[in-house]
Formats: C-alpha cells, sequence, structure tokens
C-alpha cells in the first residue's frame, strides 16, 4: 500500500468515527444551543470557565477593571476568592474562542466536548496501528478508548474527557525512543503539553504512564539506552518545561506558600471513602444504555455511591478480546496488560468495594501518592480504558493472523467490523447524556441594567451554585455565593457572619426540613445591609427552593416581588415604602419596616 493511499484509509477511519460520533451522542447535536452535554450538574459549571476567561482577558488592563485569571470577586462577592486551583480546561477554552464566532458560545461548548470522541478514537488507532500493525485491529482499539462508557459519562467534565492527545503523545514518546528521532521528542513535548492544557489531572495520568513507557522500553532494550536517546528526552523535557511553566506557575506558588504557611493545600486534599471504584462496575453494563440501562439503574444508585455512580464498563467482548490478546500478543503486549492490571487495582482505590461494601477493614497503601494528586481513584479509569483498548487490538490482531488462510483486506475489515458493532451494541448511550436549560428574561434583564451590583442566589451551596454560575454567563453579575473546585475555607465568611444570609443557607440546603423562620424584626436594616455592599437583588429559583421557604420568605419581609416568573423569584433589597409594600411601612430608621 503506497504513502497516499495509506493515508486516504487514515482520513476514512477518521471520517467513520466522526459519524459514530454524531450517531452516539445523538439527540445532543440537534439541541447544541439549549443544551448542555452531560446529566451531571458539573454541565452547568463548564461555561463558566469560557466566560471567565473571557472576561478575564477581555478586560485586563482597563482601566476600570484589571481583571486577573486567577482571582475573581464575581464568586463569594464582595471578598472574592482565588481561582489558582480551580478546574480550567485552557485547550477547550481556546477552541471555544475559535468557534464561537461562528457557532455562538453554548454551541461552541458543546463542540469542544463533542469533538472528543471521534478524536479520542482517531488518535488510539494511530496508536494501535502503530503497535500492532494491524489498522482493522486498530479501528477497534480506537472505538473502544473513544466511546467507552466511562468517556461518555465524562461529558460532563471536559478536564476528564479531553483525552484524545494522550495517545499522541504516547506515539511520539514510543517513535522518539525507538527511532531515535528528536523531532518525535519534540511533539511528544506539544502533545503532552496540550494534555496540561486540557486538565492537569489528565497530564499526572498522561505523565505518569508516558514515564512508565519509557522506562519500560530502556530497561528491556539496551540498544536504546544511548547518549542520543538520551539527548532526545532531554530536548523533549525541556520543551516541555518551556511550554508548561507559565501556566502551572500560578499552581505551584500557591503550593509553596500553603508549604511556607503550614496551611492545607490541594495536594493533602482528604480522600473520600468511596474515591475508588467498585469492584463489579467494571462489568455492569452501563446505566445509560437503552435497553440495559433500566435494569441496573437501581444496582448503580444502591451499591455504587457517590461520585462514581457514572459507569466504568469495560464490555465482555472487549474483557474477550484483551484475554485474547495477553495469550496471544506475545512480547509486545506484555507493557500493556501488565499496566492494566495494576491500573484496575489502582483505581480500585484504597478502601476496594465489592457491591458498596468494603473488602478490608483497613486502608490499602497503593497508589495514594498519584491518587492525592488526581484526587479520586477513579479517574484511572482513564488509563485502564487506554491500556485495554490496546490490549484488545493484539486480540484482534491474532483473531485475524488465526484466518490467514482466507484473508484479504475486505475481509479482515468486515470482520472487525462485525465486531466494532458488537461493542457499540454493549456501549450504546442513546439517548446521549444531556441537560437541556431555559433561561429566564430577568437575568437578561439584568445584564442590561446599569450601574455595578451583586445578587444573591438561593438555594446556595456548593452543588447549587454551579447553575447559579451557569446563569452569570448570561447576566454577569456577581453572585454572593458560587464554586471553586477547590474553595478556600474563608470564601464563606460574608454569608457566615450575616444572619439573613445565612438562614437563608441553611434553609435552602436540600437535606434542610424545617421549620422556617426568620426571626428578625429589623427586616429593612439587613436588607439595607446588603444593599449598601452592592447587592441589590435576593433571587429565587423556584425548582429548587421548597415551597415552605418561600411562603415563608413572603410572610417575612411583606412585599411584592420585582419580578416573577415559572423559574424565578426576585426581590430588592433596596425598598421604598409604598411602591413595593403591600402593607408594610418604615416607621424610624430604629424600627425599620413593621407591619
Amino acid at each position: 500500500m503506497s504513502r497516499r493511499e495509506r493515508h486516504r484509509v487514515d482520513y476514512l477511519v477518521l471520517a467513520i468515527y466522526v459519524l459514530i460520533g454524531v450517531v452516539f451522542t445523538m439527540p445532543l447535536p440537534l439541541k447544541m444551543g439549549h443544551c448542555l452535554a452531560g446529566d451531571d450538574i458539573d454541565a452547568w459549571l463548564n461555561p463558566w470557565v469560557n466566560w471567565w476567561t473571557h472576561k478575564a482577558l477581555s478586560e485586563r488592563g482597563t482601566s476600570t477593571a484589571g481583571l486577573s485569571l486567577y482571582y475573581t470577586n464575581y464568586l463569594f462577592y464582595p471578598h472574592g476568592a482565588s481561582l489558582v486551583y480551580h478546574s480550567f480546561s485552557h485547550a477547550n477554552t481556546a477552541l471555544w474562542f475559535a468557534l464561537r464566532p461562528v457557532l455562538g458560545n453554548l454551541p461552541a461548548h458543546n463542540l469542544t466536548i463533542l469533538v472528543t470522541y471521534p478524536l479520542s478514537a482517531f488518535t488510539l488507532y494511530l496508536l494501535a496501528h502503530h503497535l500492532t500493525k494491524s489498522r482493522p485491529a486498530a479501528f477497534v482499539a480506537g472505538f473502544i478508548f473513544g466511546f467507552s462508557p466511562f468517556h461518555v459519562a465524562e461529558s460532563a467534565h471536559p478536564v476528564l474527557g479531553t483525552i484524545q492527545w494522550i495517545p499522541l503523545f504516547m506515539l511520539s514518546l514510543e517513535r522518539a525512543i525507538t527511532q531515535r528521532r528528536t523531532q518525535a521528542g519534540v511533539f511528544a513535548a506539544l502533545w503532552l503539553w496540550l494534555t496540561a492544557l486540557s486538565s492537569w489531572h489528565l497530564l499526572v495520568l498522561g505523565f505518569s504512564l508516558g514515564l512508565c513507557r519509557a522506562f519500560y522500553l530502556l530497561v528491556t532494550e539496551p540498544r536504546w539506552r544511548n547518549w542520543k536517546t538520551w539527548r532526545i528526552l532531554l530536548i523533549a523535557s525541556a520543551v516541555f518545561i518551556i511550554l508548561t511553566l507559565p501556566f502551572i506557575w500560578p499552581l505551584l506558588s500557591e503550593q509553596l506558600i500553603s508549604s511556607l504557611n503550614d496551611t492545607p493545600s490541594y495536594i493533602a486534599a482528604h480522600q473520600e471513602e468511596h474515591a475508588g471504584t467498585d469492584l463489579l462496575a467494571f462489568f455492569t453494563p452501563s446505566n445509560y444504555h437503552p435497553l440495559l440501562g433500566p435494569s441496573v439503574s437501581k444496582l448503580y444508585a444502591r451499591f455504587y455511591p457517590g461520585l462514581w455512580q457514572r459507569p466504568a464498563f469495560i464490555g465482555y467482548s472487549v474483557l474477550v478480546l484483551g484475554i485474547i490478546g495477553i495469550l496471544r500478543g506475545g512480547r509486545r503486549a506484555r507493557f500493556w496488560w501488565i499496566t492494566s492490571l495494576f491500573v484496575f487495582l489502582l483505581a480500585l482505590g484504597p478502601n476496594p468495594h465489592v457491591l458498596g461494601q468494603r473488602l478490608f477493614p483497613y486502608a490499602l497503601p497503593w497508589g495514594i501518592p498519584v491518587i492525592r494528586l488526581i484526587r479520586y481513584a477513579g479517574r484511572l479509569n482513564v488509563l485502564l480504558t487506554l491500556c485495554w483498548s490496546l490490549v484488545a487490538a493484539w486480540g484482534c490482531a491474532a483473531l485475524l493472523e488465526k484466518i490467514h488462510r482466507h484473508r484479504s483486506r475486505q475481509r479482515d475489515w468486515a470482520i472487525m467490523a462485525g465486531i466494532t458493532l458488537l461493542i457499540a451494541f454493549e456501549y450504546c448511550p442513546i439517548p446521549f447524556p444531556h441537560t437541556c436549560v431555559e433561561v429566564s428574561p430577568f437575568y437578561t434583564q439584568l445584564a442590561q441594567e446599569e450601574g455595578d451590583f451583586a445578587i444573591v442566589e438561593i438555594p446556595m451551596g456548593r452543588q447549587p451554585s454551579k447553575i447559579s454560575m451557569f446563569y452569570q454567563t448570561i447576566h454577569e453579575r456577581p453572585l454572593v455565593g458560587g464554586h471553586i473546585s477547590r474553595t478556600p475555607p474563608h470564601a464563606y465568611d460574608f454569608i457566615r457572619e450575616n444572619e439573613l444570609l445565612s438562614k437563608l443557607q441553611m434553609y435552602s440546603a436540600p437535606d434542610y426540613e424545617g421549620p422556617f423562620s426568620f426571626p428578625f424584626p429589623d427586616l429593612s436594616r439587613r436588607l439595607d445591609a446588603l444593599a449598601q455592599v452592592g447587592i441589590r437583588y435576593i433571587v429565587f429559583r423556584r425548582a429548587s427552593t421548597s415551597p415552605q421557604l418561600l411562603a415563608a420568605w413572603q410572610s417575612f419581609i411583606g412585599a411584592h416581588p420585582a419580578y416573577e416568573d415559572n423559574m424565578i423569584i426576585a426581590y430588592l433589597t433596596s425598598l421604598t415604602a409604598g411602591e413595593n409594600y403591600s402593607i408594610s411601612s418604615r416607621l424610624t430608621e430604629e424600627l425599620g419596616l413593621v407591619e
């Protein structure tokens, strides 16, 4: 096959992956303008990073704003908070910047997520073909990696779903060592840099895998241990450090300050008991499957609690292909299946569970240093899928070798297409997880109001604030609450120190059952205190606020809302008697509003 023909086949493979991606992500491609990729509450949060990056960069250096990318008072107003540890995905945001003038904000955001599926499949296909020398087998491996249930579930988390650069990094690293090509080493640095700009978590995962692979190659093959190889690796390391340092420096400096001040840091974050993947979750069909999902959804809710209710299903056919790859792949597949088993153990976490029950009464030490960097052991499923898809590629290649007497190029592709269809049935996520949004006209009204002011949105708290931050991308007004990936403890000081806000936060918590009462005789002065620091509105979201709280607030304030529709109810903090009050009046500044 000529080079031109090989490229033509590769382009065709990419086109097929794109087509599969469109089918697998239905109906989201038809709802790009009013839905978000992902059905986790984190899906609401992701557009905020794009909005804030654009706002910070476009207003940096202006005489009125001078915004910093890594600090904001648009959250946790009026004090603000550091964003150094927030989950930025600069690579995705850069792509969003390029797409938004043509598509608009929300479609551009969704497309940055949807392209990860065909691109991840294609880049793994390139790596698998380099290793196995079989394009049909590599095609199956690419499908496994790009469209695995775990990857589909991470549509709500671009920082975990943007995995397409890791296979390119591994491919370039492989070529740099085995072919002693300096250019390949530079490309390895570039792909690892893009991985870092996609997510620091993915950087830890990709770099760890690359380090293990390089060590394995250099130890098992003495002919690659020479000065030229070391020079290439040093050049690649230097390029990566130069490219990455400007982006990682704020995080490193914050870590240094935390160490000097002996304060809690991100690396020392506490790990939850259920941070790993339940052992049987790897063998339980995805809860997104249109046929099998309803029958396993209760199993997920009951036995796979916490963060990892998301599927980690390997696939029964994929498991069989992997076993064949282990038996028939020989020395070439050895590193990948050994690494798969090791990552599998790490992904279980320090406290392995089976159907929600701990296997051991004590925590196991394995993986704790790595887990502390990525926060949750279940995120290692990215590497498990990558390694096992390559082992499965050797399984496919072995099957093709088994029928060598009747082989032809067309027959090889037909067999692999049949296997891919079988895997596609096991992985099928239709309807693709998505969250449709509705925007109250009030948020557009806020964007058009004159003056600088903030709002309080109820409910407050870590999870509800993610929805508030999505609406902030529309009204662009500071929020008293907020969500940051690793929120500093002092961020909630203003809410805690204000009795009215602390009551509202407590009453709007999802686990609060009452009673609802506001024991304040001086309502006007409490509202005035908010108005004096620039807070103009208190906004209740109907869907997530209990009717009892709304009734108690209406009875307490005795005023007409400034705005009301089927989504929100908004009250002004600065009110004049006779304009908004029905039966209340201000007697004196000392007594305030009374009925």
